[in-house]
């Protein structure tokens, strides 16, 4: 009985295992345990006899990371023999939303767009669905009525990035300190979930004081005067958390300008220029959020669509965190 027991549990475990591997192999790309983009199916192409025509909106053309995402969506449209077009919304909702019905208009097949707010572009999508055009939410997620009309997204988590960057935080300050928190421009989905998902882990240590927090619009420019400002205010400052690298720059431009020594830091966005800043000493932690992963599944995304297949709806990023254990080792995409 004991064996015929031993034997049944024995084949639903190869069962659920080869289930398990069915499921993973038709995720199109998946993270690796380090983080780095692992393609399992490096290329999709048109159905037979297709040919599509991408649009990719930037919220900016003025930040690295947009700059990444355009760069490793044109690679893969390349690849595949999709012809792809990149416009700048320049962090206006109102154009991003112009720039979607223009390209509806103009016979775009899909629009791979990075919001520049969670609600803004609603229009624009009401219109895209009537049209029959594809929309692929590419780094940002929009939210309620509006992300309802998404074909699908595929985004880093920011909740979780900020929960990433205070569990880092503690590492390195066990017995708390004093924060201020340089954040991105405000109601967009990044800083709403990044300064949430911080908060959220230091909620219950009343040892981590939150000083102040402060737009910056993702610009290193203002990250520098909002900086300059609390150097000036606080007088004891133990650990920055800037929304971006660019971000944390611009705050330690200041705090070096300052003479200001000892301040910790962490961020979001693992870039050549952020894990510099670590090696350096400037910065102590970022959290990885790969554009490679999001520009390259959204053109494949988009294709399995048009081409009549059937995906997932919401795809996350896995998040890595680099840190002075591992810097060295650590290879940025951008």
């Amino acid at each position: 009985m004991k064996k015929t027991i031993a034997l049944t549990l024995a084949v639903l475990l190869i069962a659920l295992c080869a289930a398990y591997a069915l499921a993973e192999s038709s995720n199109p790309m998946v993270m690796t345990e380090d983080g780095k983009v692992d393609i399992f199916q490096s290329t999709a192409y048109p159905a037979e006899g297709k040919t599509y025509k991408f649009a990719f909106i930037q919220n900016t053309g003025a930040h690295p990371y947009p700059q990444a995402l355009v760069r490793f969506a044109q690679d893969e449209c390349d690849k595949s023999g999709v012809e792809l077009t990149v416009a700048d919304a320049q962090m206006d909702p109102q154009k991003q939303v112009d720039l979607i019905k223009s390209f509806i208009t103009q016979g775009y097949d899909a629009i791979l767009n990075e919001p520049v707010d969670i609600t803004s572009c609603l229009p624009a999508y009401q219109a895209a669905k009537e049209a029959g055009v594809v929309i692929i939410e590419c780094a940002i997620p929009s939210d309620g009525a509006t992300f309802e009309l998404v074909n699908a997204t595929v985004y880093g988590d920011a909740f979780e990035e900020g929960q990433k960057v205070a569990e880092g935080m503690m590492k390195f300050l066990p017995d708390g300190g004093n924060i201020v928190i340089l954040e991105g421009a405000l109601a967009t989905p990044a800083q709403i979930g990044r300064t949430g998902g911080f908060l959220d882990i230091i909620k219950d240590k009343p040892e981590y004081v939150v000083l102040d927090q402060q737009t910056t619009d993702w610009m290193r420019d203002k990250a520098v005067i909002v900086m300059e400002d609390f150097l000036v205010k606080y007088p004891q400052i133990d650990f920055v958390y800037g929304h971006d690298d660019v971000i944390t720059s611009g705050a330690f431009q200041a705090i070096e300008a300052a003479g200001r020594e000892g301040i910790l830091s962490g961020f979001v966005g693992a870039s050549a220029d952020g894990v510099q800043l670590i090696k350096e000493g400037k910065a102590t932690l970022a959290v990885d959020q790969p554009p490679e992963y999001e520009a390259r599944l959204s053109v494949q995304l988009a294709i399995r669509i048009l081409n009549g297949e059937t995906v997932e709806k919401v795809y996350t990023d896995k998040l890595g965190i680099v840190d002075t254990t591992n810097m060295d080792e650590f290879v940025p995409s951008y």
